[in-house]
């Protein structure tokens, strides 16, 4: 039962995003047939999101792979050590 409702759940996701970017795409569309975008607003938009997507992979990529992002600064306790692995985490 738990991987149907799992499969559900990501399925609903996905297509709530899908729908999201149509909208977007929609609303992108309606504007240029009112209003010709510069071209300098559609490379600057491509960087901004090129620039929030390598930043949160490298968070993503730090916090799975770096000790201290489980509370031990030093990096000195091994996990088995730890009464609680989440202790002391912090993303931010």
């Amino acid at each position: 039962m738990v991987p149907l409702a799992l499969f559900s759940f990501n399925v609903g996701v996905e297509l709530g995003q899908l729908m999201f970017i149509a909208v977007v795409l929609v609303a992108i569309h309606l504007v240029q047939r009112v209003y010709e975008l510069p071209r300098q607003a559609v490379v600057a938009s491509a960087y901004v999101i090129g620039t929030t997507a390598a930043f949160w992979s490298i968070e993503r990529l730090d916090s799975m792979f770096m000790e201290r992002a489980w509370g031990d600064p030093k990096g000195t306790m091994k996990s088995e050590q730890r009464s609680d692995p989440h202790e002391g985490y912090d993303p931010w």
